[in-house]
């Protein structure tokens, strides 16, 4: 459409201009006046000005590998040699420029530079970016970057001719990572992924991969290839339990070493020992027994439910004071109780119309000026309930709940922690203390039982009381009070070597903590360093090889901008790089990298020149796209050639 208007406004433009063309005085003019109506109907139009053409690049880009692998196999000066027989010997037209490369690309052959870690991925990369006309890399094809170069090389649609350097390298398998959560409880299933690298092998192998006590069968691929296995394991006890992964040694690999992973699972009780006790049973009894008889995770010991003084104090983790009444005569029952808080056990008591702390009590929970007073108390949360995340999304509702009609409470001493709070006066609803290696939770509002007694209630849903009850047993029964665990997945590492982190958080209750903020601080790396969540309370990251020596990370956690805790991990690394790990030719890697940049593969002793003359080279499409509107020159020009007319006219005497 634009074509025709531009034809259609030149014949035009000719037939209202006929006399200025018949007259050659006059064409100089006729020609400027021409080129002003262009310009201004490209920029009153809005055409753009395309113009596509190709151009083929002359710069052949030589690549040089500078790493510790390539010094090992005495590779260097052959390297260099070879490079000046690529330089001199290739086709007419193109020109040679050199790099080396080691953990990055840098100008010039640099003989004597060595390099603890190569990284094919990154450094083709950055010759890429460079547009070169082709690529020619003289490595070993020892690669321990974290990136493929294979998809890199695909991606650039620039050929890779490829020299390679040493004797050729064998087949190996290992344990590449393994995933295991930090804590578990006996008698669940916990899933376990582990993920196998398999590089060498010159056709698909089966090889048994196993897991604890689990073992499975799978096919290792041919050249290099990762497959990740899942296994379902049961730990029945409690305690500590070690895990070992193991995969199957075949003959003539080149290591054993890394067929082996060995890890540490935490797994708890399956069953919380918990104790009903009240001497004033009421409507809470029934709701608080109910839910507790419906928990899986419960053991529930025979109740002690009857008015009168207490006598028996069953064998429990956690204890359940509901709207007790504490009595002179019963100092001895309560002295127990307290000395199985001190010794570790848990406590949660529960405040109600005949509530009567006693002696005991009042030295436990953490309040003083003890009063009882009625009226509407709105339940709100403090940022202190982080710590348990009873009030994050998929626990309670507070909009769901109704105010407590009344409430025993008083000021806080200072060592108590609020998670509940009255919104009208700021008086503690729910206060946790420590006490000794024991813990305890006072519940101040009551009634507690209309907690699970909401109209409308989805009848599959866990009622408000039956989430606090399930997550506080827990909170009290836990043991282990650590909330974040940060590890690395060695001890020590090779120079060179990347390190992952992994961090674990879970809840005072044992409840995996997620949506966190994590950043680590390492102490050889000024910018701060995200980890990424997993799901299921696990964060991680990774990190490239560090300097030889001793080092240490701090991960800093968040809760939106609420600080949750610091925790500290160390580890060392050796002199010995991890070059030297594995020597020779990585044919199957260099093939495949050849193949993808529709390049060939040669060794260093049995390249020629007539191999070199064969490299073919990349065209570049080039395209200029102009916009009138946007150029100030377009102006400048337009303003130009119009002045020149005026001249022009005015020296013929035509104005």
């Amino acid at each position: 459409m634009s074509i025709a208007v531009s034809i259609l406004l030149l014949i035009l433009t000719l037939i209202a201009y006929r006399q200025m063309v018949r007259d050659r005085s006059q064409r100089g003019l006729f020609i400027l006046r021409l080129l002003v109506l262009l310009l201004f109907f490209f920029l009153l139009t809005g055409q753009m000005i395309k113009i596509n053409w190709q151009r083929r690049a002359r710069q052949v880009a030589i690549m040089i590998d500078r790493s510790a692998s390539m010094a090992a196999i005495k590779a260097d000066s052959a390297a260099t040699a070879v490079c000046q027989l690529v330089s001199t010997g290739l086709p007419k037209g193109l020109l040679p420029r050199c790099y080396s490369f080691g953990d990055s690309l840098y100008p010039g052959v640099n003989p004597g530079q060595r390099f603890d870690r190569t990284e094919l991925a990154k450094a083709l990369a950055l010759v890429f970016k460079t547009k070169p006309a082709a690529v020619v890399l003289l490595t070993d094809g020892q690669d321990n970057g974290e990136q493929s170069p294979v998809p890199v090389v695909q991606g650039s649609g620039i050929p890779v001719y490829v020299i390679g350097f040493g004797a050729e390298r064998g087949f190996n398998l290992r344990v590449e990572e393994v995933e295991l959560p930090a804590t578990a409880y006996a008698k669940d299933t916990v899933e376990i992924r582990v993920r196998v690298l398999s590089s060498g092998l010159k056709e698909p192998t089966p090889v048994q991969v196993c897991a604890g006590d689990k073992s499975q069968l799978v096919l290792a691929g041919s050249g290099i290839s990762e497959q990740d296995i899942e296994f379902s394991l049961i730990f029945n006890e409690p305690g500590k339990k070690q895990v070992l992964v193991r995969l199957e040694s075949l003959p003539g690999e080149l290591s054993f070493l890394d067929n082996r992973w060995q890890g540490i699972i935490e797994v708890k009780p399956a069953r919380i020992g918990v104790a009903y006790i009240t001497n004033q049973p009421g409507p809470n009894t029934r709701f608080v027994l109910a839910a507790l008889r419906r928990n899986q995770r419960v053991d529930l010991k025979p109740v002690v439910l009857f008015t009168g003084n207490l006598k028996e104090l069953p064998v429990a983790e956690v204890f359940i004071i509901d709207n007790g009444a504490e009595q002179t005569s019963e100092n001895l029952w309560w002295q127990r109780l307290q000395n199985n808080i001190e010794n570790g056990a848990g406590l949660l008591v529960l405040a109600g119309p005949g509530f009567q702390p006693g002696p005991t009590l009042r030295k436990l929970i953490p309040l003083t000026n003890w009063s009882e007073q009625k009226g509407n108390w709105t339940p709100v949360k403090t940022p202190a309930a982080e710590l348990i995340g009873l009030f994050e999304p998929g626990g309670i509702d507070l909009n769901e709940l109704p105010p407590f009609s009344g409430l025993v409470s008083g000021s806080n001493t200072g060592t108590g922690e609020v998670w509940l709070e009255a919104g009208e006066n700021g008086l503690p609803l729910i206060i946790q203390n420590r006490v000794k290696k024991g813990k305890l939770i006072y519940v101040a509002g009551y009634p507690f039982w209309r907690w699970g007694f909401l109209p409308d209630y989805p009848i599959d849903r866990q009622t408000p009381l039956e989430i606090f009850l399930d997550r506080v047993i827990r909170y009290l029964g836990e043991k282990d009070t650590t909330l974040f665990k940060l590890e690395t997945d060695a001890a020590s590492y090779l120079s060179g070597e990347p390190v992952r982190f992994r961090l674990s958080a879970r809840r005072a209750d044992g409840g995996f903590w997620e949506g966190l903020n994590v950043q680590l601080k390492i102490d050889t790396i000024a910018q701060m360093v995200p980890m990424v969540e997993l799901g299921a309370g696990r964060y991680e990251a990774k990190i490239a090889g560090l300097a030889p020596g001793e080092h240490y990370a701090v991960a800093e956690v968040r809760s939106a901008e609420q600080l949750l805790g610091r925790v500290r991990a160390e580890w060392t690394v050796s002199a010995q790089s991890l070059e030297m790990t594995r020597l020779g030719l990585n044919r199957t890697l260099l093939s495949q990298i050849a193949e993808a940049g529709q390049g060939w593969l040669v060794s260093s002793e049995s390249l020629t020149t007539a191999q070199l003359q064969e490299i073919k080279v990349r065209v570049y499409q080039q395209r200029l796209l102009l916009d009138p509107r946007i150029l100030p020159w377009w102006f400048v020009l337009l303003a130009v050639l119009f002045g020149l007319e005026i001249f022009l006219r005015r020296r013929q005497g035509l104005y």
